[in-house]
């Protein structure tokens, strides 16, 4: 299919997804007079119901909120009245197939000069959302242009057409310029659209099993990495989690021996079932900016009908530190603390966090992971999330303008009780002991290195139990 017979086809889908959103009422028909364009953005609500004939799938309209807010985008730019509504949606990529929201504008040569331009600024708008365009999906003739832009796990396709009022001023054999130039602006039509969907597909298809084991990556100490090499039975799926922060960088590469056909695929998804890439995409690798602090779970998945070898390395690219001059680098990081590493504060971290016989090991719960703070409630297990029995201690940092150490946002410095101690590597700390009511809080130490602040805590501890842990981050962390 040509570039020429691809847009013709791709807008003919859009197109079609108009009139096919007026199912459920008498039907919808592109007029042939050019309507009175009102003279403010006005967003008139549309609501349409699936039609059978759209086969079910992963593809779903974005959220409302994120709907609306490119429905807005496309109003606010062309200036022009725009129809919302769900609409048909087909990715001619993939083959999938389903519902999206769909934002829909039309003008006359009154309104508009040119496809370019308008595709030209929509195109500004979208990117200032942060969408990213898919040059996969461009295509452009005399007639119109189609465009495709992804964000996390949303596909957002956009087709602004030109085409006379009437098809009756032009002939069959006229070429579309010749015939374009004798039209008046108010014989000249433009229909633009903005479809989106986001696909659920891998999230939906990972969900059953939720459950399944999955291993967890393990960074080499000292290093922003994590590698894994196995193998992988025929039609298999090797599943792993990692837990990262908003705004980190990682980087998942899957090599497998040099073949002619691609044997092992990725598929990419967050704990809360936003696609970073699923298995459509055929991936060997993804690089982005993470969404959301939460746990990642990366599936290895199988194309070969025989048993496949294959390297999986996972990097974080560790931050760069703005705040203070000093060098601050674990030596050993705790499993399951890795994700840590790569904030743009210095993180200070134990070499492990010793427990009773029995016990399980700590678990990170993050309530706050920001530029210039993080905190980190330490559990036993996922689902404590800082309360009761199953809370261990907590750890904190956060960048500080003074030698005076401050509350955070979940932790109070209380100076009134606070006692001066010395630390390891010549370092002021200040003990807080802990206070026990219906429940006892942690006992705490908070020390300012280099213009970082940092507090290490232990659930009802003794003052030699918390020093002692204080001890062990500093010689892990400071070289």
């Amino acid at each position: 299919m040509n570039i020429k017979q691809l847009l013709h086809y791709g807008i003919s889908l859009i197109l079609v997804s108009i009139v096919l959103a007026g199912c459920g009422g008498a039907p919808t028909e592109i007029p042939t007079e050019a309507p009175e364009i009102a003279a403010t953005a006005t967003a008139i609500p549309v609501v349409v119901e699936p039609t059978e004939t759209v086969p079910q799938s992963g593809l779903q309209p974005l959220a409302p909120e994120a709907c609306s807010t490119l429905a807005d985008g496309v109003a606010t730019t062309l200036n022009v009245a725009v129809t919302t509504g769900e609409a048909p949606f087909e990715d001619w990529m993939s083959g999938q197939a389903g519902t999206g929201c769909q934002a829909s504008a039309s003008g006359t040569g009154l309104d508009f000069s040119d496809t370019g331009l308008i595709a030209g600024s929509l195109v500004t708008m979208l990117q200032g959302q942060g969408w990213s365009e898919d040059i996969n999906y461009a295509a452009g003739g005399p007639d119109g242009m189609l465009s495709g832009f992804r964000k996390d796990n949303g596909l957002c396709l956009l087709a602004v057409s030109s085409a006379p009022s009437d098809e009756s001023l032009c002939s069959d054999d006229e070429p579309f310029f010749a015939c374009w130039e004798k039209l008046t602006p108010e014989q000249q039509r433009y229909t633009i659209t903005l479809n989106c969907v986001q696909d659920n597909t891998a999230a939906a298809a990972v969900q059953p099993e939720a459950e399944a084991e999955a291993v967890r990556i393990q960074f080499t100490p000292g290093t922003d990495s994590g590698q894994v090499q196995s193998s992988l039975a025929a039609g298999g799926i090797d599943r792993y989690v990692l837990t990262a922060m908003e705004g980190q960088e990682m980087i998942v590469t899957l090599s497998t021996p040099s073949t002619a056909a691609v044997s092992a695929v990725l598929v990419i998804w967050g704990a809360d079932g936003t696609v970073l890439i699923s298995d459509h995409a055929d991936a060997t690798s993804w690089s982005g900016m993470l969404p959301a602090t939460q746990d990642y779970y990366i599936d290895v998945k199988s194309l070969s009908q025989e048993a496949v070898d294959y390297a999986l390395e996972v990097t974080i690219p560790a931050g760069t530190d703005t705040t203070t001059g000093s060098e601050v680098l674990p030596l050993d990081v705790p499993v399951g603390f890795e994700f840590l590493i790569g904030l743009s504060l210095p993180v200070m971290l134990p070499p492990d966090f010793p427990v009773g016989e029995g016990l399980p090991a700590v678990q990170p719960y993050v309530y706050t992971a920001e530029p210039d703070e993080y905190e980190i409630s330490l559990d036993f297990g996922p689902e404590c999330q800082g309360a009761g029995a199953c809370h261990y201690g907590s750890l904190a940092g956060k960048a500080v303008l003074s030698n005076e150490p401050v509350s955070t946002q979940n932790f109070e410095f209380d100076a009134a009780r606070a006692q001066p101690v010395m630390l390891d590597k010549g370092i002021e700390g200040y003990f807080i002991e802990s206070v026990c009511g219906a429940n006892c809080d942690d006992a705490k130490v908070f020390w300012i290195y280099d213009g970082v602040q940092y507090m290490v805590g232990i659930k009802a501890a003794q003052q030699a139990d918390v020093l002692a842990m204080a001890n062990a981050t500093l010689n892990n962390s400071i070289q």
